[in-house]
């Protein structure tokens, strides 16, 4: 009697443990902190080629 009472009781744990695993597995994702999306830039993003500028040298000047 006792011996068959154990097993049940060992069955019974068993089921509650797959039942727990289970229930972890679909919890886990939930726990992870959200993904935070791409913040967006306030403003204009002005995408052009860039002028270089730099100083004419005295003899440059002197031809133009």
């Amino acid at each position: 009697m006792l011996l068959q009472s154990m097993a049940e009781v060992e069955k019974l744990l068993l089921v509650h443990d797959s039942a727990l695993r289970d229930l972890y597995q679909k919890i886990q994702p939930l726990l992870m902190p959200p993904e935070e999306p791409e913040k967006k830039r306030i403003g204009f993003d002005v995408r052009e080629s860039r002028i270089k500028y730099r100083a004419k040298n005295k003899k440059e000047k002197k031809k133009a």
